[in-house]
């Protein structure tokens, strides 16, 4: 294993999930690989105001959807970064809380930090 920073990650019914800060709230977000855009709920966005629209699309409601962008400075234990946040249609949120989820977090947490995923022993290693 590589030298690093290790931290835990959970694994539930096949989605990899990190703790996030944004905003001041703690959120458990969904780790997807192939999301260019990350998702929270519309409570951390509350108030803000949006950089632009996007349009982005999803399998699960079987097409296209416009989403605001809200720029919001993370962290994953300490380790800060900026990412751009949409937010969720309610049928994909509900998904995602199903799994005990606040969003899903993609491309700009990918592309901060060279990592190693360890599935096995459940944890994230940022080398």
């Amino acid at each position: 294993m590589p030298e690093g920073n290790s931290y835990p990650i959970e694994c539930s019914m096949g989605a990899i999930t990190i703790p996030i800060t944004a905003r001041g709230k703690n959120l458990n977000m969904i780790l997807d690989t192939g999301a260019t855009l990350s998702y929270v709920d519309s409570n951390v966005t509350y108030g803000m105001e949006s950089k632009e629209t996007m349009t982005d699309f999803s399998p699960l409601i079987g097409g296209k959807f416009s989403t605001k962008v809200y720029e919001i400075e993370s962290s994953f234990y300490g380790e800060k970064f900026n990412c751009r946040y949409g937010n969720l249609p309610y049928l994909i949120a509900s998904m995602v809380n199903t799994l005990g989820a606040n969003g899903v977090i993609g491309y700009d947490f990918l592309s901060k930090f060279k990592m190693v995923l360890d599935i096995r022993n459940r944890k994230l290693t940022i080398i």
